[in-house]
């Protein structure tokens, strides 16, 4: 197959293998390609991989493009001072930077004052910290898209990703120059930090000065930022770098809205209530499942043909959490000193009246009987598809414990499911169950969710513990390890839709029930114990309504909420069969 240097066979069945240029690999992300031809016929093969082959080139042809174009982009002032801020607020959270441990902040001020000058200037100057400068420059520009390859200068290579751009123009220079004003910044804040100073105003490269000698600069002036700029920094920020799928994608409903409504370079600080209210009239107005149904509409057209088609449109509640999303970065915008109130305060949709008929509703005595009296729970075939099936065992998986977890202890139900082993442990001499977010995809719904559970009694008596041990000894990490993750970061997205078949094929279905219904239900049976309200609500992870009474103290022991927890029956419940 020397004519076909492409064609390769494997287990009898004929591939296209092509090594990637090496000036392509950044922009396409491999070494090789490789495509199965589906075929294991010789003659049909070399036709197959001579069409594959005029693709691929395709592929390289507008790869190469790409890096034309890239290398003649020069991106605008805000641009660059836009990049660098995201890079400074990340190598600030580091609170290092290796040119200045080798250099000095004098070095890197002497070689900012080579950069307002001409090329052969900027050559004079130490040539490290100028290699530094331009790796991270060059690290910031691949980062935000910019064909990367190594960069490598008289012959130090350094690792790092650059880009393939003309480094003497204007706009290289002057993000080299923001660089090194966000290298000294950096150091200054480091200083600061151990001198016992406050940090002051969020860093702008625009006006961050650099006296004779490294003489501290002048006081900053009123700082401008673009309502792009501000969204970027705003999800950037330390705190909400782990945020989930689905919050996520609340918050990019809100800023979506915001450059089509107002534009991404509309100053933050020129933002008044007006604005504020024209985005709330869209939002609340929006149809559902407005991306999917009418991708090729803005935000503004699609509301307009709800209205004009008698569409129906989102609930006043997802309303109110993208306006509250809304608030929360305009609230950051003025803790940051980019705004000196927050336009979009109490501007909430109003929620209309909820009556009984309305309101989820708990398990009734008879739905939870048929739940447990189920054959995944009398005996089935097996947990997976045979769980309906009658049949001779009984499996104490994810599937098992997470209903009864959730009925005995009031968890939601992403919180049973990314239950780590670690979260069983001993405090006081009791076993709880402590729900909290602390990485691998675990996250709780609010501040007051971090809490800890102590296990019930009837778990214990249904072997709960013993399957914590056995997951321990098998070196699991997660506590149901068979339920996986959704595609949105959820563990409860793909248990959620099972379990509604589950409830529809035990006979358990009912409107206005659901998975939640068991959090109804532990809710209900702290009422009938008389639990008192602060067990209650350090028990749920419900907050309260932030009464001077809930500021003061450490919170109820281990051993008085286990007390309490103890105290939950579900009269004309029989989970004897279960008894480990």
């Amino acid at each position: 197959m020397s004519k076909y240097p492409r064609l390769k066979q494997v287990r009898g069945w004929y591939h296209l293998r092509v090594k990637v240029p090496k000036d392509l690999r950044g922009v396409i992300g491999k070494t090789e390609i490789w495509r199965k031809l589906g075929t294991a016929d010789l003659p049909e093969a070399k036709e197959l991989v001579r069409i594959e082959s005029v693709r691929v080139d395709a592929e390289f042809a507008d790869a190469r493009r790409k890096i034309r174009e890239a290398a003649e982009a020069q991106p605008s002032e805000m641009d660059i001072r836009r990049m660098v801020v995201l890079w400074f607020h990340h190598a600030d959270q580091r609170a290092a930077v290796p040119a200045l441990a080798v250099h000095g902040v004098r070095a890197l001020e002497d070689a900012l004052d080579g950069l307002g000058a001409d090329e052969a200037a900027l050559r004079r100057q130490d040539e490290g910290v100028m290699v530094a400068t331009q790796v991270a420059a060059d690290a910031i520009l691949a980062g935000h898209g910019w064909p990367a390859t190594q960069h490598q200068v008289k012959g130090i290579k350094t690792g790092a990703a650059v880009v393939d751009v003309d480094k003497a123009t204007d706009w290289y220079r002057s993000l080299c120059s923001h660089v090194l004003r966000a290298m000294i910044e950096v150091t200054r804040r480091s200083r600061g930090r151990l001198g016992g100073q406050p940090l002051g105003q969020a860093f702008d490269p625009a006006f961050v000065g650099v006296g004779a000698g490294g003489a501290e600069p002048e006081p900053t002036p009123q700082r401008g930022i673009s309502l792009e700029g501000l969204i970027e920094e705003y999800m950037a920020a330390p705190n909400r770098r782990h945020l989930g799928g689905k919050t996520v994608g609340g918050y990019k409903v809100i800023f979506r809205a915001l450059r089509e409504l107002l534009g991404p370079g509309k100053p933050v600080r020129e933002i008044d209530r007006d604005d504020c209210r024209r985005v709330r009239d869209v939002v609340m107005n929006l149809p559902l499942n407005a991306t999917k149904r009418f991708p090729g509409l803005t935000m503004d057209e699609a509301a307009g043909l709800a209205k004009e088609e008698g569409l129906r449109t989102i609930t006043p509640g997802s309303a109110n959490g993208y306006l509250n999303n809304l608030s929360s970065l305009f609230n950051w915008a003025v803790a940051e000193e980019y705004m000196d109130k927050n336009p979009a305060t109490r501007l909430g949709v109003s929620l209309p009246a909820r009556g009984k008929r309305d309101r989820k509703r708990p398990f009734d005595a008879d739905q939870l009987r048929k739940i447990f009296d189920a054959p995944l729970y009398r005996g089935c075939v097996d947990d997976g598809a045979g769980y309906a099936v009658p049949g001779p065992k009984v499996i104490r998986r994810g599937r098992f414990w997470v209903p009864l977890l959730s009925l005995f202890t009031g968890m939601r139900l992403n919180e049973c499911c990314q239950l780590a082993v670690d979260d069983v442990a001993t405090k006081d001499g009791v076993d709880v169950i402590l729900v909290r977010a602390n990485g691998d995809g675990k996250r709780v719904k609010s501040e007051a969710g971090e809490r800890l559970i102590p296990v019930h009694p009837e778990l214990k008596r249904l072997g709960f513990l013993g399957h914590v041990e056995a997951m321990r000894a098998a070196g699991e990490a997660r506590l149901f390890p068979d339920l996986p993750m959704g595609a949105k970061g959820y563990f409860s997205d793909p248990f959620q839709k099972w379990f509604s078949r589950f409830l529809r094929k035990a006979g358990a279905k009912a409107p206005r029930t659901s998975f939640h219904s068991f959090r109804h239900c532990f809710r209900d049976a702290l009422r009938e114990a008389d639990v008192p309200r602060d067990a209650v609500l350090a028990l749920g992870g419900w907050a309260g309504n932030g009464g001077t009474e809930e500021i003061y103290g450490g919170g109820l022991k281990a051993s008085t909420l286990a007390r309490e927890v103890a105290r939950v029956r579900y009269p004309g419940l029989d989970l004897g069969h279960l008894r480990a």
